[in-house]
């Protein structure tokens, strides 16, 4: 028997590894969309619950006990033998993805259900193997009709514990360190080496079946007979199946117990879904979450269905305790919703503690996913050895019994995977499908009580029950409809807002109620667009900064990921650069919307088509409140928004570009590594016209030296004809002057210039984001012509072995980035013409302001932008409108960008204005607080301490903005004393 669960856990191992084995693989040609992960899970989950139904009438027939372990052995051996083959099937089937892409790939629920029909059909054979093996399995174990509940539920426990097993395995040892490729061979062999010995086993079983199974086919065969009044003798102990028992009230309690464990199935494939999608949110969205949050679920259901299990032989009434179970796993799951959704400031404070090791930082967040989750997923366990006993009872076939019941509870959890992921999270959100969920789960938990509770007991006392019931079911879906309840705010945000101090600080139990300080916030900010759908959370911030001019903010799962002024530097040179490159851009794709604003820039130009691909409609929704720096791109004719995943739209269509821009989020989240792989550059590659440009956006924060040089590695090895572009306008080599770069890499032999034709000078003067009269400058921002020259050799992320994906985590927390920037000061230098172009640009007094007007435009100025001793009166007063127009929108607090003392007056001055506006209007104590640093800067520290003095009295003592005005008083004072206010207009 040993042997046996020894095999049977290996097989729950197995068939977790191929779940997400068979998922990437999958995602690999039909793109990693959460919908396409969806589908995938339907059809894992289907076709496990078909199998689990046929291989319960193939039990049935098979009386010798030896039977029933060699055609388990077949079914393992086949499974291992189908996944060596899965990957070439999926070659073959490539054309009909493709085809059916390009037919439907515009009506996402038409091309969604076709991808259905196509992976089942790859999928259903060894899922239906899978299905099938619990059944066989259980009717060689199970020999007697009075004692099914806990072999089972013990035979269902070792096997989910193995799946478990399989998750964590996978996810952090063999995928990383192996490859797809080798686990899938390492799965394969388990699974020959299962059958090979359950072959092996079934022919040295006994030949004539065991009494109780003879029994059981006898009692099949024929309905019994009654042995008197007290039916049948011999079967009188508790948990016995008499006569009576086995009758129609029985066998209704049965169908009722498989309709309760098939909305058990419903709810749990559909929790999982949802608390997968909040969890790894606010853990931070990696490959690592997602695995603790899947095995922490799965062993929380193999804990309850071995606990249960001991227990369901005993109770008088399994019927009655598999409606409680459920109901109060409905509850649990309530209250683990609204504990989960408010969790993120406890994950921040275990980021915190642990940001320097990561494994240990694991370690806590599984410990508290364990008390999240264990309480709910321990009573949804229940439900397999409660419904099992209802069907001994009833004088069920075991075979039968045992495959009919895992399969409506399987396609109970493929309708909760499908709903979930297509349905309830796209249109309520995870907060309220988590309360819609429980509310189903209450009604049938209910439902199924109020029929226990009417077969028992005097009427008076089952009145008094039902009206009690009735009661308690209402108090409890009430309680769905008002939770859970999530601060919107923090989700929205994500929270790296508040000090690491005031974390530190903040206990343990206080951080697990998500009591936490608030964050100091100087300027008023609404939040003014919130999405909770399949893309996680989407929101748009406005806020009023102190010279009173609106910003606008897009943060997706809570990390910013596009603005109307801070980020514009990059984002759009994201499209000016490869579009000033490529002699005549016509057709260009832009993976990834966020504000809109890098793609709008394309539409400056003399374009026939743009696609912009985009995997969250949130986004799309969202970028309207971009409008005014995006040019309402997506009301243009010329743009296509494709909702789909960039690698299945590069894998699947046929169509071609002349310049692809990737902007994805930072590779640390799941998913987003993917689209850093060499495969992923190839597909982008052979979708270029001859001489077309592919820019890929490459975050330096996040990062070390040996994990950025990897992913350029990766990328020259598809574009060694390329280059590395700095996103900071700033060419000084200083000690953490970081910046962001672009890959930039060309299809073919050919380097195009960057002197630019008038057209694109027009398409440049078009542009109201930035200011860049001469291309040229942007020869400013090269860092490198030899990109396999610059990485060299080493490690390369691919599919197949997906580095980024589990090495990009584990940096979250590094920001220093001085190596990669020593390292890329280090490499091969630029090409002769090339520096000397640069030099002249730099030396040229017309080049440096044009230089330094761009950017002022894109808010990223920065110390010696002008040789202010060699300008012209024109040069400087050219400046100084530029210069007006920064200084009026931005909020200065680092002034060294201005080492021209008129300059640093002239700038000064235009914000106090703009700050006396804001003061007039109801500015707060914040504007106060700037207006004194203001002063201080145009040479008027009485005047400076004044506003300290406002800034403290409005603020009070107490709040951060006063705190700061007390120590900014005291430290002018002590270097100016206290003069007399001088009067002029340095402030009211």
């Amino acid at each position: 028997m040993n042997i046996l669960l020894a095999c049977f856990f290996v097989s729950g191992f197995g068939s977790l590894v191929y779940e997400t084995l068979w998922t990437r693989h999958l995602t690999h040609v039909i793109g990693g969309s959460p919908y396409a992960v969806s589908i995938i899970l339907s059809v894992f989950m289907g076709g496990l619950g078909l199998g689990g139904a046929l291989g319960g009438r193939l039990a049935d027939r098979l009386a010798r006990p030896g039977r029933l372990l060699q055609a388990y052995g077949v079914l393992e051996l086949f499974i291992g033998l189908y996944a060596l083959a899965l990957p070439t099937l999926l070659s073959l089937c490539r054309p009909v993805f493709a085809a059916v892409y390009s037919h439907w790939y515009a009506s996402p629920f038409l091309y969604n259900t076709v991808v259905f029909s196509l992976c089942a059909a790859l999928l259903i054979l060894p899922v239906l193997c899978m299905g099938a093996t619990l059944p066989l399995l259980g009717k060689y174990c199970v020999r007697g009709p009075d004692r099914v509940g806990g072999p089972l539920s013990f035979l269902y426990a070792v096997n989910t514990l193995g799946a478990a097993a399989g998750v964590l395995t996978a996810g952090f040892w063999l995928f990383p360190a192996l490859g797809l490729k080798a686990t899938t061979l390492i799965a394969a062999a388990l699974n020959g080496a299962v059958g090979a010995l359950c072959m092996v086993l079934g022919g040295r079983a006994p030949r004539e079946a065991a009494p109780e199974m003879r029994a059981e086919a006898s009692r099949a065969a024929g309905p019994a007979k009654a042995k008197g009044p007290g039916g049948n003798k011999g079967n009188r102990g508790q948990g016995s199946l008499n006569v009576t028992e086995a009758g129609g009230s029985a066998q209704a309690g049965f169908r009722a117990a498989l309709i309760v464990f098939a909305v058990s199935g419903f709810c749990a494939m559909a929790y999982e879904v949802t608390w997968t999608k909040v969890l790894t949110l606010i853990m931070g969205p990696t490959t690592h979450a997602f695995t603790l949050v899947l095995a922490v679920f799965i062993t929380g259901l193999a804990l309850g269905g071995w606990a249960f299990g001991r227990i369901s032989d005993r109770v008088r009434n399994p019927a009655w305790l598999l409606a409680v179970t459920q109901g109060g796993a409905a509850l649990l799951a309530l209250a683990a919703g609204q504990r989960m959704g408010n969790s993120l400031f406890l994950f921040q404070k275990i980021d915190f503690q642990f940001q320097d090791r990561f494994i240990g930082s694991l370690a806590v967040k599984s410990l508290f996913l364990f008390a999240f989750m264990l309480a709910p997923t321990f009573l949804l366990g229940a439900a397999f050895p409660l419904t099992m006993r209802l069907a001994a009872r009833a004088g069920e076939r075991l075979g039968r019994s045992v495959g009919t019941a895992y399969a409506v509870n399987t396609f109970g959890g493929v309708l909760g995977a499908w709903i979930a992921g297509f349905l309830m999270i796209p249109r309520l959100g995870s907060e309220r499908s988590l309360g819609a969920l429980a509310a189903v789960q209450l009604i049938a938990a209910a439902a199924l009580a109020f029929a226990a509770l009417r077969s028992r007991g005097k009427e008076g006392k089952r009145v008094w029950r039902l009206l009690g019931s009735v009661a308690a079911s209402a108090l409890a879906i009430a309680l769905c409809l008002n939770f859970p309840s999530w601060d919107r705010v923090s989700l929205g945000r994500a929270a790296n807002r508040i000090p690491g101090s005031a974390i530190a600080t903040t206990s343990w139990l206080d951080a697990f109620f998500g009591r936490h300080p608030a964050s100091p916030v100087l300027i008023p900010e609404e939040q003014v667009f919130y999405g909770d759908g399949i893309g996680g959370f989407t929101s748009v911030w406005r806020t009023l900064n102190l010279l009173g001019n609106h910003e606008y903010g897009l943060f997706v799962s809570g990390k910013a990921d596009a603005s109307s002024r801070l980020d514009m530097f990059t984002q759009v040179l994201l499209c000016q650069f490869p579009m000033v490159l490529h002699p005549h851009p016509k057709k260009v794709m832009v993976l990834g919307l966020a504000s809109g604003i890098t793609a709008g820039e394309a539409l400056k130009y003399d374009i026939d088509r743009l696609d912009v691909l985009e995997i969250n409609p949130q986004v799309a929704e969202a970028s309207g409140f971009f409008k005014p720096w995006n040019g309402a791109l997506l009301e243009d004719s010329r743009t296509h928004l494709i909702l789909q995943d960039a690698k299945a739209h590069l894998l699947l269509s046929r169509e071609k570009y002349d310049v692809i821009i990737s902007e994805p989020s930072n590779p640390w989240m799941a998913g987003l590594a993917e689209l850093f792989t060499k495969e992923f550059f190839q597909r982008a590659r052979d979708h270029l016209e001859e001489g077309g440009v592919m820019v890929e956006f490459l975050h330096s924060y996040q990062m070390d030296w040996e994990t950025f040089s990897m992913v350029g590695r990766t990328f020259a090895q598809v574009f060694p004809n390329g280059m590395l572009v700095r996103t900071m306008p700033d060419d000084r080599r200083l000690p953490g002057s970081a910046s962001d770069y672009l890959l930039v890499g060309i299809k073919g032999t050919g380097r195009p210039g960057l002197a630019g034709t008038p057209e694109k000078r027009e398409a440049l003067a078009r542009s109201t984001n930035l200011r860049l009269a001469d291309p040229r400058l942007f020869y400013r921002l090269l860092e490198s012509e030899n990109l396999p020259g610059l990485f060299g050799p080493g490690p390369i992320n691919t599919d197949n072995l997906p580095l980024l994906e589990f090495s990009a985590p584990r940096l979250r927390f590094t920001f220093d980035s001085r190596a990669i920037e020593a390292a890329i000061a280090a490499g091969p230098p630029l090409s002769d013409s090339t520096r000397a172009l640069r030099d002249s640009l730099r030396a040229d007094p017309e080049s440096r302001l044009e230089f330094a007007e761009y950017a002022l435009s894109v808010s990223k100025p920065f110390p010696g932008m002008m040789d202010w001793p060699a300008a012209t009166p024109p040069q400087r007063q050219q400046f100084t409108k530029s210069l007006d127009a920064y200084c009026s929108q931005a909020h200065v607090t680092d002034w060294e960008f201005l080492d021209d003392a008129e300059m640093k007056t002239r700038c000064s001055v235009v914000q106090m204005a703009a700050l006396n506006r804001n003061l007039k209007s109801g500015g707060s104590a914040a504007v106060y607080l700037a207006m004194a640093e203001v002063c201080l800067v145009n040479g008027v520290p009485a005047n400076a301490m004044r506003f300290y003095g406002k800034a403290l009295e409005s603020a009070g003592e107490n709040s951060y903005v006063g705190r700061q005005a007390r120590l900014r008083l005291e430290e002018v004072r002590g270097a100016f004393g206290d003069g007399p206010t001088p009067s002029g207009n340095a402030g009211p």
